[in-house]
This record gives C-alpha cells, sequence and structure tokens, in this order.
C-alpha cells in the first residue's frame, strides 16, 4: 500500500510539473547532470519556456528545452512568472542576441543561409512551413552547442543550429564570392544568392550592385528562364535603389481606379443595383470577418473577374479585388491603364521608382494610397490582378 501511495504522489506531482509553465530568468545552460562542473547541452537565455520534469535534486530540477533536448538547471533560474524587476545574470559565452536591438525586439539570431526552410517539426522529414531568406533575424531561446542539433524558431518552427548565428556582413560576402573560383560554379551560385538575400534585408540601395554579382552566375549557368527573372530583378533593384518620395507616390495614385465593364465605378465602388443588374450569378457569397472595418460590409460576393463588398440596404458596393480581363482594368492615373497584356517589364520599367516590394512575395508589388495600399500581382510575366487593402 505504502509502495502504491509513493507512486501516486510521483504521478500527481509529475502531472503538476507538467501542467505549469516555467521560464528561464537567468541567462544559463542546460546541464548533462545537475552540477555546474558537468558538460552541458546548450545555451538558454532570459524569457525561454520550458518544460520540468522532474525537481527530485538538490537545487536543481530536470527540464526539456523547446527542441526536446532534456537536461538539468539550478532551480533558482527557474520561475512560473517572469517580472520586470528580474535582476538578470548574463552569460558572456551565450550567443543569442539580447533583443530590443535595431533588427528585432526579442531574443534571436539571424538566418546564414539562402531560402532556409522552417519546420513543423525537429526532422528534415517534417513539413515545411515558412522559407526565410539571408540576414532575416529570428526569434531563439535556447540554442544547442551541437550544430547539427534542432532549434526552435519563432517559437513553433525548426531549423539546424548550423544555418543560424551572428548576422552576415555584406562585405564579406563581396570578399567571399571574389575569391571563389570562377569554374566553381555552384559555389558562386550559393554565395551570390546569400548576397541578393542579405541585400533585400539591409536596403534597397544595395540591390542593385547585388543583383548584378547575381546577373554574372546566372548567365554562366545558361538558364534563359532564370536569365529573364533577373533582368525583372535587375529592373526591380534600380527602381527600388532610386525610389521617389511618398508625396510624388500619392500625386501618380490619387486618380487610381478599376475599369469595369457594365459598372460605373468611382473611387473603387459602385451601386448594387448596377451589380445585380449585369453581374447577377455569383461563383460565392459568404460573410467575412473584418474587426477592424476596412470594407464596406462584410457581406462579399465573389466572381469569376472580381470580389466585391456589397451593402444591399444602401445600395453600395465597394470592390475589394479585380482579376484583369477583358472586361477590367486598372487606371493607375489619367494616363496610364494597365491591362491583362500589361508585362511585368514594361511596368517596372515606368513604375519601379513608385512601388515597395518584398523577396517574401515575389512578383508582387505594392502602391500607397493615402488610404489604401494597391497590391498588383503577375503571373507568368502578366498582370494578373490588383487590390485594394483599407488601412485598419
Amino acid at each position: 500500500m505504502k509502495n502504491i501511495l509513493a507512486y501516486l504522489i510521483l504521478i500527481l506531482s509529475f502531472s503538476s510539473y507538467s501542467q505549469k509553465k516555467y521560464w528561464i530568468v537567468n541567462d544559463t545552460r542546460l546541464y548533462e547532470k545537475p552540477s555546474l562542473n558537468s558538460n552541458f547541452h546548450g545555451y538558454f537565455k532570459y524569457g525561454a519556456s520550458i518544460q520540468v520534469i522532474d525537481d527530485n535534486y538538490s537545487g536543481w530540477v530536470k527540464i526539456k528545452a523547446d527542441n526536446n533536448d532534456e537536461g538539468f538547471v539550478e532551480k533558482k533560474d527557474i520561475k512560473t512568472v517572469l517580472n520586470a524587476n528580474d535582476i538578470i545574470k548574463t552569460d558572456n559565452e551565450n550567443p543569442i542576441i539580447k533583443g530590443n536591438d535595431s533588427y528585432h525586439g526579442g531574443n534571436h539570431l539571424f538566418v546564414l543561409v539562402a531560402g532556409l526552410k522552417l519546420r513543423s517539426e525537429p526532422n528534415s522529414n517534417s513539413k515545411i512551413i515558412k522559407i526565410t531568406s539571408t540576414g532575416m533575424p529570428i526569434s531563439v531561446s535556447y540554442i544547442p552547442i551541437n550544430d547539427e542539433k534542432w532549434v526552435c524558431v519563432d517559437n513553433d518552427k525548426f531549423t539546424l543550429r548550423k544555418f543560424i548565428g551572428n548576422r552576415p556582413d555584406l562585405n564579406n560576402l563581396y570578399t567571399l564570392f571574389n575569391k571563389i573560383e570562377f569554374t566553381n560554379i555552384q559555389e558562386r551560385k550559393t554565395i551570390s544568392e546569400r548576397i541578393v538575400e542579405l541585400a533585400w534585408n539591409t536596403g534597397y540601395k544595395h540591390l542593385s550592385k547585388a543583383y548584378t554579382i547575381y546577373y554574372e552566375v546566372v548567365k554562366q549557368i545558361g538558364d534563359s528562364e532564370l536569365i529573364e527573372k533577373t533582368k525583372n530583378y535587375i529592373l526591380l533593384a534600380n527602381g527600388l535603389s532610386n525610389q521617389r518620395p511618398l508625396n510624388e507616390i500619392l500625386e501618380i495614385t490619387k486618380k487610381s481606379d478599376f475599369i469595369i465593364k457594365n459598372l460605373n465605378v468611382n473611387k473603387f465602388h459602385a451601386t448594387y443595383l448596377e451589380l445585380e443588374k449585369n453581374y447577377n450569378n455569383p461563383l460565392k457569397i459568404a460573410e467575412i470577418e473584418d474587426d477592424c472595418g476596412i470594407y464596406l460590409n462584410n457581406l462579399f460576393h465573389y466572381y469569376s473577374n472580381m470580389n466585391v463588398s456589397v451593402d444591399k440596404k444602401n445600395n453600395k458596393i465597394e470592390i475589394s479585388k479585380i482579376y484583369l480581363d477583358n472586361n477590367t482594368k486598372f487606371k493607375l492615373n489619367k494616363n496610364t491603364i494597365l491591362t491583362k497584356e500589361t508585362t511585368e517589364r514594361d511596368f517596372l520599367s515606368n513604375f519601379g521608382q513608385y512601388i515597395d516590394a518584398s523577396i517574401e512575395s515575389p512578383n508582387r508589388y505594392t502602391f500607397a494610397l493615402e488610404y489604401a495600399t494597391l497590391i498588383l500581382e503577375f503571373k507568368v510575366g502578366k498582370l494578373f490582378s490588383v487590390e485594394v487593402m483599407n488601412y485598419c
């Protein structure tokens, strides 16, 4: 009976610990054994969330880190509540960068490679849930010392330790690239891709040089499709490097509107009666959540060539998005009408200085309006859709 009682107490104790949330309150290490003289698995930064497995050690607890590493920390280094008045003991050898620098608000490191795949579980067979780029800051609370171990990043994603570290330096990458043998095409491609991604994450002014280097490698590879894509990126880079001031951008977009056959559109609005008369069979009707109130109404009609917010009571509609076809066009201003035949290259040549873009969203470009953002998407080299995203 005593053995059964002891077992039940142990189970209840473990259940209590497993249900509570514990936090690391000092920079500390995950030790292999309950001793400061023990070898250790990795480093914790203040604020790391952990799972307590067992506290049946004198002054120590056995814990599990967010990447499933198990080991020991001193009991004084964990709490159930974080406090703004916590006095934090730091570890100068801890590689994790403290938050609130110019790149990230929380503890972090940086992506070191191009096109880093972040996975749902700490194994290479798990689902890829995000792809990120060289130089991007990434949240980290625990980092193993073994480069081949997995790290939990951004709270719920995983990558290998060897792919994250201190922020890369563009000049160092340029130097490294110049040292690579011209015949080593694969290495030149790898480093030039990192240069391009880091340039995006450093500032528009660095893009032209980065893409000039990358273009030389692309020509060396001889992939005609990649060459054409890179020509577009060079146009984009040149435009973004010489981006016009906001007042000039707003000047060319202030008369923007949709042109839709059989609808009298004015500032992206029209009447419901006109819509019902000429477009009476939507593919789908649905209500959306709109806590911010950015749309005319939360009732939407979806057609093959447009998405429309509908207010039947007041006989109003707001066209939030068009898909370019024979019946839809986009008027950027009185001098410029874009159609389904508008090419991405022509668009970038003419308006590269007036748009914003991101490496995370290729072939999508944004214009600023006074009250919204215009999002233009190209597919197979031609204009595919234009969306109005009102500010919240």
